[in-house]
């Protein structure tokens, strides 16, 4: 691997989420559902920053792949099976995460914001060199 070349890096998302205002809340906000992205590499680069983010804040997203199989078309489940823990991304900086490779792609990736954000940016990057 030559996580170095930034030729070897496909941008997957680049963008800003808002969470809905709304009065009847108690925070005045509905919080950021969570996203799913579609994705074709277990290996990803993930950069997330927020304007109205405390500085203590250090926590700016889980996310999680989902397999897109099922065991039966009988099941009581969605398609969208969780394979693994969630892994923690850190605000402001770029947050290496690589998921174990079942041979199913692509997957969905599963990001949580937390709810006391307000915004939040978003930058996902996958790792494409081929073996050769």
């Amino acid at each position: 691997m030559d996580f170095a070349n930034n030729l070897n890096w496909d941008l997957v998302l680049r963008r800003n989420y808002v969470a809905n205002p709304t009065p009847n809340e108690p925070q005045g906000f509905l919080p950021i559902p969570p996203i799913t992205v579609s994705v074709d590499r277990f290996t990803l680069l993930i950069g997330a920053s927020s304007n109205s983010a405390k500085p203590t804040w250090r926590l700016a997203a889980f996310v999680s792949p989902r397999l897109l199989f099922s065991p039966s078309s009988t099941s009581d489940y969605i398609s969208a099976v969780q394979s693994e823990k969630s892994q923690a991304v850190l605000l402001n900086r770029l947050n290496l995460i690589a998921f174990t490779d079942f041979g199913l792609s692509p997957y969905l990736l599963e990001i949580s914001i937390p709810r006391w954000y307000r915004e939040i940016d978003l930058e996902i990057w996958k790792y494409t060199e081929s073996a050769t």
